[in-house]
């Protein structure tokens, strides 16, 4: 399965990122790699380590309900 490169711009830099997750031992690892532009050798990795049920999944990647609120400007 090939990764999906998304990219998000922040203050007119973009910024390319890919989200992955693996499972072990009743564990779900999920990994968000951030880089600048094209650099994915220069990346920021940030590991998510949760539980990881059998019928309902991992809780990252289940998500969750929200509820609507509203946002004030600062």
């Amino acid at each position: 399965m090939k990764k999906k490169t998304r990219q998000i711009t922040v203050e007119g830099c973009t910024y390319g990122y890919l989200i992955s997750s693996k499972y072990t031992d009743g564990q779900s690892i999920s990994t968000l790699k951030i880089f600048l532009g094209e650099k994915k050798s220069d990346a920021l990795l940030i590991y998510f380590r949760t539980w990881d049920d059998p019928l309902s999944g991992s809780p990252l990647n289940t998500g969750i309900k929200l509820h609507k609120k509203i946002s004030k400007p600062y």
